[in-house]
């Protein structure tokens, strides 16, 4: 029998000690992958918030479930009253009495009146009995933390402007010497230093005037002033200068990211779960599944792919300039695609691998996540891999593999992969090569060598 409470270790770092009670509004994701009919309501407090972006989680604990089972369920579009395989007024009972328990661990110190935790206590229950119902659950993501990207992001696309400003300069000057190559600092005729001091000033006021009295917590203010100055610092330095993408741009560019990941889907599955891409792909012609095909539980694989596909999506956020609903669409029509694969007994990838380009395009998407596949073969975390790579690492000495083995554990999916995509021996020699040199590079002398 798993524990069904909540110990306060668990909840330390995301409620009780940052959270406050009150207005903090919390927007729906893009809409369910299984109920696009829905919305979701805004989600007036922070616990409610935090403890409903974990209500898979507390269904497996109340219903006596894997977490893993539930996951998978709702993955494939079940509700988290199908998956829990109770009633759904009993599911809402318990869910609503864990919540109750939940409050009391993690509101001490607020002083919350009679008055207030009835009224969580009623949202949360209005809110659980929707959710249990709702097909492909999907929790609700903060709109003060997409609210910041959305003002980081409208201040950018006035950079220009503000740069104009602050050098007393006419706006088509400064956009006529964007055009011959200049920088913005060049462009402006100020320091460096100068103008990165007044264009921060003119966000960070924005990002206050923003929160404005919104109860968002100061590390959350902060670290949007800080990702807003990293972006400001690269736009002035930029030839040609900062150059801001339309809703429509960012949101096309975005979907052949996702396309173009998705077609590596059973190369990815084949690496999570350790197998030969050949014996996987063998699997799935033969009619099974690909979790089937990996043995790995759909909903670890689900949360898997997801989770690449997903950097794949921030990493290209990082390097340009998109709208945060082009984000969190992009991801949520991964995880639709990603579901409906899972699900589907004989997939071999050849409506993914067609829409997403020629083979020398494939391949060198597919190289963009040798880091990801990387960290995984060695059992490590991405992140942990990435910043050894960052500083000048080589892959193996990143991962502590050897050159020698980790050049064949990652250059054989690629292999295999390409070698499902032509029968010509000429193109599938030319793309190995070449896909070989760059992976070995990578390998023994790091990114920039």
């Amino acid at each position: 029998m798993k524990t069904k409470l909540f110990s306060k270790k668990t909840i330390t770092g995301g409620v009780a000690a940052a959270l406050l009670i009150g207005s903090f509004a919390y927007a729906p994701q893009a809409k369910p992958a299984y109920a696009a009919e829905l919305q979701q309501p805004a989600v007036s407090s922070p616990l409610v918030a935090k403890y409903l972006q974990n209500l898979a989680t507390y269904t497996a604990w109340v219903s006596d479930r894997e977490e893993d089972d539930v996951l998978s369920d709702v993955s494939y579009g079940k509700t988290l009253a199908d998956a829990s395989g109770l009633s759904a007024s009993l599911l809402r009972d318990k869910l609503v009495s864990n919540f109750d328990t939940y409050v009391s661990l993690n509101a001490q110190g607020q002083n919350l009146s009679g008055d207030q935790i009835q009224k969580l206590h009623d949202e949360a229950a209005s809110l659980i009995n929707d959710a249990i119902m709702e097909h492909g659950y999907k929790a609700p993501v903060s709109q003060a933390s997409m609210n910041l990207d959305s003002v980081i992001q409208q201040r950018l696309n006035l950079i220009v402007s503000d740069v104009a400003a602050i050098s007393n300069d006419d706006v088509d000057d400064i956009e006529n010497r964007l055009e011959s190559g200049a920088t913005l600092v060049k462009a402006s005729g100020l320091s460096q230093e100068a103008l990165f001091e007044a264009l921060t000033g003119l966000m960070n006021l924005s990002i206050d005037n923003a929160v404005g009295q919104t109860p968002v917590s100061s590390d959350a203010v902060q670290q949007a002033k800080e990702k807003a100055a990293d972006k400001i610092r690269e736009a002035i330095n930029t030839a040609g200068g900062y150059k801001a993408v339309s809703a429509d741009q960012g949101a096309a560019s975005l979907d052949n990211i996702v396309k173009r990941r998705i077609a590596f889907i059973i190369s990815d599955a084949a690496t999570i779960a350790d197998k030969d891409y050949n014996d996987v792909l063998q699997d799935l012609k033969s009619g099974k599944t690909l979790p089937d095909a990996t043995g790995v539980a759909a909903g670890l694989l689900s949360s898997e792919l997801n989770r690449i596909v997903q950097q794949d999506i921030d990493h290209a956020a990082e390097q340009g300039s998109f709208d945060t609903n082009a984000i969190e669409s992009a991801k949520s029509s991964a995880g639709l695609r990603i579901s409906e694969i899972l699900s589907e007994g004989g997939y071999t990838g050849e409506k993914e691998t067609q829409a997403a380009g020629n083979i020398s395009a494939l391949v060198q998407e597919r190289l963009k996540g040798i880091v990801s596949d990387a960290a995984l073969i060695a059992d490590k975390k991405y992140y942990e891999v990435e910043d050894k790579v960052n500083a000048g690492a080589s892959l193996s000495a990143a991962t502590g593999i050897s050159g020698g083995e980790l050049f064949d554990r990652l250059i054989a999916p690629v292999n295999q992969m390409i070698e499902t995509m032509t029968n010509d021996p000429d193109q599938q020699a030319k793309a190995k090569e070449q896909a070989a040199k760059q992976i070995r590079t990578w390998v023994d002398n790091g990114y920039n060598n």
